[in-house]
């Protein structure tokens, strides 16, 4: 049985188009990853690579791959924000396959908006899942499911986003968590 959660992206993090900061470190991938990205997996046959040829335009991009069996393969950074009011955008390849009975994958991106202290306040996730996939939407989590598995660009005002969460103080978020994520759950 194979299954396998594939995640391809090139990441920005923006301030507002008057400041035009780039926030994220490495957001390009033009360093190694370990330069400012965190690597986690967990499981068999997970791994992450950093190159060229995803995409043809001669740029870095990653790869965050777990096959078969459970467990993830992820990238992530920790972003401390001077204020909501920042755009994010992102250029990114998603694919996940499962066989139609057994186990699910998925892949994407994830924002996490966080307090000072680390404290999930909200979730956004840019995914692509398979059928058996658990996740639902709820009050605390946003999910933008892509519509095929080719390379599309992503964008929106982080301040427009937070109103998706009702009962989140945009003023508790502090920090937000960019994470590359490739995963496989259930028995497989």
């Amino acid at each position: 049985m194979r299954t396998l959660g594939l995640t391809l992206l090139v990441a920005l993090f923006c301030a507002a188009p008057a400041h035009a900061l780039d926030l994220v470190r490495n957001g390009d991938f033009e360093s190694e990853l370990e330069a400012n990205w965190r690597i986690e997996t967990a499981g068999l046959s997970t791994f992450t690579i950093r190159a060229t040829p995803f995409e043809p335009d001669g740029d870095y991009e990653v790869l965050a791959q777990k096959g078969t069996g459970n467990g993830h393969a992820k990238i992530y950074q920790v972003v401390p924000i001077p204020t909501t009011e920042l755009d994010f955008s992102i250029r990114v390849k998603l694919q996940a396959s499962a066989t139609a009975t057994g186990p699910w994958s998925a892949s994407g991106v994830f924002l996490y908006y966080e307090d000072f202290f680390g404290n999930i306040l909200g979730t956004t996730a840019i995914v692509d899942r398979t059928l058996h996939c658990p996740w639902t939407e709820s009050a605390v989590l946003r999910l933008i499911d892509v519509p095929d598995a080719e390379w599309h660009e992503y964008g929106f005002d982080l301040a427009a986003e937070l109103e998706n969460f009702p009962g989140l103080d945009p003023e508790q978020v502090k920090q937000v968590r960019i994470s590359l994520t490739s995963l496989v759950g259930g028995d497989c």
